[in-house]
C-alpha cells in the first residue's frame, strides 16, 4: 500500500473543496471519523512486479495522538524472488504518520485526502523517496487502497494524485 508504493489506478475523480481539511482536535471530530476506519494491520495482495519478482505489504496504522485527525503507519515492502510471494523475501520498511486533510469524490468513492510524512525508510531505494506527500485512501468494499503514486502519476490541481491504485489492495487482518 501506501504508502511508500508505486502504482496507477482506473478511478478517476474530481476535487471536492467543500470540507474542513482538518476535522478540528476532538476526537469526535471528522478526522475520528475519517481515520478511525483505517485503524489495525492490512496485508496487500501478491503483486507481479515482473517476471522475476513479486512484492506484498503489510501496513500497520495506529493513532497518533488524542486528536485522531493523524494516524502512525509502519509499512513493510517484502520483494520475493519469484512471481507468488514465497520463499525469503527482501525486506524494505517505512514508516510516519498520514494528517487528514479533508474529502474528494474519485469516480464513485468518496475518499480522503492525507498528508503523508515519512519519519523513517529502510529500503534499497531509500534516497528516492518523498518525504512528504499528498495522498488518498479509501476503503472500498472492505479493502484498503490509496493513490497512484508514482511520481509520474496525475495530480489534481493541490497536488493530490487523481486515481486510486485499484491493482494493489489491502485487506484487514
Amino acid at each position: 500500500m501506501v504508502l511508500v508504493l508505486s502504482g496507477c489506478g482506473d478511478a478517476r475523480g474530481a476535487e471536492n473543496t467543500g470540507n474542513d481539511p482538518t476535522g478540528g482536535s476532538s476526537t469526535n471530530g471528522p478526522a475520528a471519523a475519517a481515520l478511525s476506519k483505517y485503524l489495525g494491520t492490512w496485508r496487500s495482495v501478491c503483486d507481479k512486479v515482473n517476471s522475476k519478482e513479486s512484492e506484498q505489504a503489510t501496513i500497520t496504522i495506529s493513532a497518533a495522538g488524542a486528536g485522531m485527525s493523524q494516524l502512525r503507519f509502519t509499512n513493510r515492502m517484502a520483494v520475493y524472488e519469484g512471481t507468488a510471494c514465497s520463499g525469503t523475501p527482501v525486506v524494505g520498511t517505512a514508516s510516519g504518520t498520514f494528517t487528514f486533510m479533508g474529502k474528494k469524490q474519485v469516480g464513485k468513492a468518496a475518499v480522503d485526502k492525507v498528508v503523508v510524512r515519512l519519519a523513517g525508510v529502510d529500503a534499497p531505494n531509500a534516497s528516492v523517496v518523498p518525504r512528504e506527500s499528498k495522498d488518498l485512501l479509501a476503503i472500498i468494499n472492505s479493502r484498503l487502497y490509496t493513490g497512484s503514486v508514482e511520481v509520474s502519476a496525475p495530480r489534481d490541481g493541490a497536488g493530490y494524485p487523481v486515481d486510486l491504485w485499484m491493482d494493489f489492495p489491502s485487506t484487514k487482518q
